[in-house]
């Protein structure tokens, strides 16, 4: 009764952080055709690059000890990893900040920029991505689902209303950053606030901070295995635009983008929740000795049902769909959907479980899995290379290989779940 009861509430927090992650991923896209008419696109350019190099450097913001904090047996050791997460981002915000300040402009000529002026917020949005990760992590640990929830839905919120203000204002380019900028802010300080109210009189005391030290060493594990493979993964997705424009012509790679940024979206609202709590699950039953095997096929069957609906319209009839919504910008996405939706909505399903081996302790084999999926992109790029693949050939081929990586995982994952901490 009692594990059914603790099952149930899991299931409900993992609905709200997905309903959560639904609307504040949905609701800046809803805001696009409004912007793209305010701001001129020409100020998007350096908008892009600033995501772009926040989305790579977020992977290792918090060197994965925001991931400790989740996984780690005692609710004391969680305290010390969050604040093992903050120092991590703290300091490599503040390196970041020295590199961008100090070799601004032959950053801004590689990246072609004109003006280095946006690289100067890389490193302050970096540390507010930190903080939020390494404590928005901790607050799931302690369950707080609802208030997780929440706090996803007003950075969200401030995300859209900042920039369509900015809009309107003709602030271009710094309206956009302005927005992002709002955002994190908002997103980091509830969770922050959480973390301090939960940590009390013990932050003033300088053992605490050593202990903190002595913990991070304890998990070195977590920068040592999980940070190249979330470093990987991320670029698993990326990329798939940079070796179509290395191997076909400009628009191809376009178009490649342009499957990944809109396939991606089911993911990200799914992943980021579903996966924090399955290792929160899987941390507990590893406490108690038992099995998350049942667990494991419940949360794999409930991600093939919500999944096939959305991943069915988009391989039959996203073309029509998404230039109808978005505009006629995104036409030619037929060329590339059918081959990609197969693979995405294998990812879909996966990734939210392939934490299960981590959460486990077998972070080395998770690193080597991850590796594998950048790898599967260039052998398929060497392939099309060398035997003069079409561009549809080259997306089929990536989406097996990388498809057939993702079964592989989820089949050991299945192993890790089956045996529990063994």
């Amino acid at each position: 009764m009692v594990r059914s009861r603790f099952n149930r509430k899991l299931f409900r927090g993992a609905a709200a952080l997905t309903a959560a992650s639904a609307a504040s991923q949905f609701l800046p896209l809803l805001t696009q055709p409004y912007l793209g008419r305010l701001i001129p696109p020409d100020a998007f350019a350096p908008y892009a690059v600033f995501t772009s190099l926040l989305s790579i450097l977020g992977q290792g913001a918090c060197l994965r000890y925001d991931y400790a904090a989740l996984v780690v047996p005692a609710g004391d050791d969680a305290e010390k990893a969050a604040g093992a997460a903050a120092i991590a981002c703290g300091v490599l915000s503040a390196a970041a900040g020295l590199v961008f300040w100090l070799a601004a402009y032959p950053i801004a000529g590689v990246l072609g920029l004109e003006d280095p002026a946006v690289l100067q917020w890389v490193a302050p949005a970096l540390f507010l991505t930190g903080l939020g990760s390494a404590f928005r992590t901790y607050a799931v640990r302690k369950e707080k689902f609802r208030f997780t929830a929440w706090a996803d839905l007003g950075r969200a919120a401030v995300l859209s209303g900042v920039q369509v203000w900015g809009g309107f204002a003709g602030w271009g380019a710094g309206g956009l950053l302005a927005g992002s900028l709002a955002a994190l802010v908002v997103g980091a300080l509830p969770f922050m606030g959480s973390y301090i109210r939960a940590c009390g009189s013990k932050l003033w005391k300088l053992s605490f901070w050593r202990e903190i030290g002595r913990t991070a060493r304890r998990l070195k594990d977590f920068p040592l295995y999980l940070l190249p493979g979330a470093v990987a993964a991320g670029m698993a997705c990326s990329l798939l635009p940079l070796a179509s424009s290395a191997l076909f012509e400009a628009q191809k790679a376009s178009l490649a983008q342009r499957g990944v940024t809109l396939l991606s979206i089911p993911s990200s609202i799914v992943s980021s929740s579903f996966s924090q709590v399955v290792m929160k699950k899987a941390v507990d039953d590893r406490n108690q000795g038992g099995t998350l095997l049942p667990w494991f096929y419940k949360i794999t069957g409930m991600l093939a049902l919500v999944g096939i609906v959305p991943f069915a319209v988009l391989f039959f009839y996203g073309e029509p769909l998404v230039t109808w919504f978005l505009g006629d910008n995104w036409r030619g996405l037929g060329q590339v959907l059918p081959y990609m939706v197969p693979l995405f909505a294998v990812r879909f399903v996966v990734i939210p479980l392939t934490g299960i081996p981590a959460a486990c302790g077998d972070r080395k084999k998770t690193m080597m899995f991850q590796i594998m999926l950048p790898l599967a992109i260039l052998l398929a790029g060497i392939g099309a290379r060398l035997f003069g693949w079409g561009f549809g050939f080259f997306l089929g081929a990536c989406s097996v290989l990388q498809s057939g990586v993702y079964v592989a995982f989820w089949l050991y994952s299945r192993y890790k779940a089956k045996g529990g901490a063994k």
